[in-house]
């Protein structure tokens, strides 16, 4: 990690945004901004370091870029629209109608949050941009993963019997089954790879819940020598697909490459639909009490 020209940031020192934490946006304040060089553990681009408003300082922390819009009347709508579909999905019982309303609010808001917070000039805003189709039923999961985590304090248990890698590698078992052409499978093994590289570098940045952090340092330390990919499972892998489009847009692919990417993402989408019952654990287990003490001291 090392700080560059500041000059090339979005947003500056005490200027006042919104960041996403969790499903959520909340009113913040820069602390400090410097701009990473990217390795493999951290994305390449700007950083803050953030005091989100009524909260105590124990929950400053370091976010990268794609995670902050600006303070606007565009983004504070897009705020209460989120508050309000979680509030509607509390109180219907048709679940899926209101994680639709869910994902469309937020789907705005990291398009809104990709195109503002890039550097203003022809070569950024031409990039182009992989859309990803999730289908209803995992976008329902995703709020269920949110809600078990954050408001009830359950974490999935760890290791997953069914990890990212193997969910990787029966999805390509399936693919080798029917006929292709060697074209075809080599870019299915390049969009598999690249899937496992994206999520080992991207867990412990930008894929966990504040509440799963000690779990993550737990992990990391009973397996050092092992990939994330390794430990954690779907429910981790679904939400790497929620940032892959902020991620692919920081990248130099054209237009040809995102097509294709989004190809095959929809059907691995449909895949992780199809046997969700498999992949997906049913129940998530009550953090202990030392645990929850010990995560609000981190």
């Amino acid at each position: 990690m090392a700080e560059k020209d500041t000059r090339n940031l979005a947003f500056t020192k005490e200027e006042k945004i919104l960041c996403y934490h969790g499903a959520f946006l909340y009113e913040a304040k820069v602390l400090q901004c410097e701009w990473w060089d990217g390795n493999e553990q951290i994305e390449e681009g700007g950083h803050y370091y953030v005091h989100y408003k009524g909260w105590k300082q124990t929950w400053d922390e370091w976010v990268p870029e794609t995670r902050i819009l600006k303070y606007n009347e565009e983004n504070l709508a897009t705020q209460a629209a989120l508050k309000a579909a979680i509030k509607t999905k509390k109180k219907s019982s048709t679940k899926e109608k209101s994680q639709t309303e869910v994902t469309k609010s937020r789907k705005r808001a990291r398009e809104n949050s990709s195109e503002k917070s890039k550097p203003h000039d022809e070569s950024h805003e031409k990039r182009p941009e992989v859309k990803i189709s999730i289908p209803s039923s995992l976008k329902l999961q995703l709020v269920d993963d949110w809600e078990n985590i954050t408001k009830m304090e359950h974490l999935v248990p760890l290791p997953r019997e069914i990890t990212v890698a193997q969910i990787l590698t029966m999805y390509k078992e399936t693919k080798e089954k029917k006929r292709s052409s060697k074209e075809k499978e080599d870019i299915l093994n390049e969009v598999l790879d690249g899937l496992k590289l994206y999520f080992n570098n991207a867990l412990g940045t930008i894929l966990l819940y504040r509440f799963e952090r000690q779990q993550y340092i737990d992990v990391c330390k009973q397996y050092p020598n092992s990939n994330m990919s390794d430990i954690y499972g779907a429910e981790h892998l679904l939400r790497l697909f929620v940032q892959l489009p902020m991620l692919i847009a920081h990248t130099s692919m054209d237009q040809e490459a995102v097509n294709i990417l989004r190809d095959q993402f929809t059907e691995f989408m449909k895949y992780l639909q199809k046997h969700a019952k498999e992949l997906f654990i049913p129940q998530y287990e009550k953090a202990s009490d030392d645990y929850i003490a010990k995560s609000k001291s981190t």
